[in-house]
């Protein structure tokens, strides 16, 4: 809760002294920056891993931060959630079920799908579009009952 604080507080600052073309581009830095920051040490870091329930926290905090962020610019940049994006699709796929419904993916269909090498409906169910296969594996390898 103190870092959504400050962030929301400083980008709160920063709308109302920025011009909207110069706050857009330092917010973009910001987040990228913080989102890098986030991939690295809580998701990629070799001694992380995840359950489903795990990654349903992640895509908690993320929405949270994404929020946030929404709340504290205002209109003041076009879709705040952009540069979150990356972020969101990699909370997404960590917090899959064991097994979806028929409107969503299931873990063991993703696995599936990853296994035979091909594109497959259900990556393609995931609509992800800011990880390529390389980035989506190496996700999916941060999950406990991975089996690829």
């Amino acid at each position: 809760m103190p870092a959504l604080l400050s962030l929301s507080g400083h980008l709160g600052l920063l709308a109302s002294l920025l011009p909207s073309p110069s706050l857009t581009a330092i917010y973009r830095r910001i987040v990228d920056h913080l989102s890098n920051h986030i991939v690295q040490r809580a998701i990629l870091a070799g001694w992380s891993r995840f359950t489903a329930a795990g990654g349903k926290e992640l895509e908690r905090e993320v929405a949270a931060w994404v929020s946030s962020s929404s709340l504290a610019l205002g209109s003041a940049v076009r879709r705040p959630a952009a540069p979150w994006r990356r972020l969101e699709e990699m909370a997404k796929v960590l917090a899959l079920d064991d097994d979806g419904d028929n409107e969503q993916v299931g873990w063991d269909e993703l696995l599936d799908a990853l296994r035979s090498g091909g594109s497959g409906a259900p990556i393609d169910q995931l609509e992800l579009r800011v990880l390529d296969r390389a980035e989506l594996e190496q996700v999916v390898r941060r999950r406990v009952d991975c089996t690829l």
